[in-house]
């Protein structure tokens, strides 16, 4: 049955109706169709080479419990794949090496609208840093993260801002730029150092502490909570300030 039900997920239908063709992304696929393809988890050990043959140069070995997502597929004997760290090549198409764990790009959608939709409900709600995270009656930035997840899609994220920062690191691709968000990412930043760009010189990222996490909601705004004096929770832009604290951000819903 699970064989059935991958040959099926990955048909040529399917494969259409993402919008490939010939093995490339349609240009008048949407953004959430592009972002949103389907995905896979290595169930064998099998090569990652460099183009679709047998002789392909090899990148590297998948192990089984991967994570990748299919690009597109290449004739009937390989797939064109991403793994995890954005690392592109070549696997044979064989059941026995992957399982299909794709959902549609309209899931992902409504489970994203979801979140947010979650998550404004509550706009207003004051902020107390060690909020109680079993009651809604006040929030700190990470306790509203880990809420609306979980009450929206059921996904428990851990308790803090750096143990949810791990967490994307080890469950979704990076993101290190700003125009890379997707809606429903999580946002993560550094300490506030100060309000011009001078202050943020010669700081590499990678090696700050996460201080903050928010929800990317589109259109350039977060949604998130950082003081009591602020309102609560609240949308802001991500700009000045916080596009310069700006660490990196990561999909929940991948």
């Amino acid at each position: 049955m699970k064989k059935k039900w991958s040959l099926a997920l990955l048909s040529a239908a399917m494969l259409l109706s993402l919008g490939w063709t010939d093995g490339i992304p349609a240009s008048t696929a949407s953004a959430a169709e592009f972002a949103s393809e389907p995905s896979g988890t290595i169930q064998h050990r099998v090569y990652l080479r460099a183009t679709p043959s047998s002789d392909g140069e090899i990148i590297r070995m998948l192990e089984k419990g991967e994570k990748i997502k299919f690009v597109s597929q290449k004739g009937s004997n390989y797939y064109h794949v991403q793994t995890s760290e954005g690392t592109a090549g070549y696997i044979r198409r064989l059941d026995k090496y992957v399982t299909v764990t794709s959902e549609s790009a309209a899931d992902r959608m409504n489970k994203i609208n979801l979140v947010i939709n979650t998550g404004s409900k509550y706009l207003g709600t004051p902020y107390e840093f060690g909020s109680d995270r079993d009651t809604t009656k006040t929030f700190d930035c990470s306790d509203f993260t880990r809420q609306i997840y979980k009450e929206a899609i059921g996904i428990t994220l851990p308790v803090d801002s750096r143990q949810q920062g791990a967490w994307v690191k080890d469950h979704s691709k990076v993101i290190t730029k700003i125009s890379d968000l997707r809606p429903g990412d999580l946002v993560f930043f550094m300490n506030y150092k100060g309000s011009s760009d001078h202050d943020y010189q010669g700081i590499n990222p990678s090696k700050e502490r996460i201080t903050h996490v928010a929800i990317y909601i589109g259109n350039g705004q977060i949604m998130h909570t950082y003081s009591a004096i602020s309102g609560g929770v609240r949308k802001d832009s991500l700009s000045g300030n916080w596009s310069r604290r700006f660490l990196y951000g990561g999909s929940i819903i991948n």
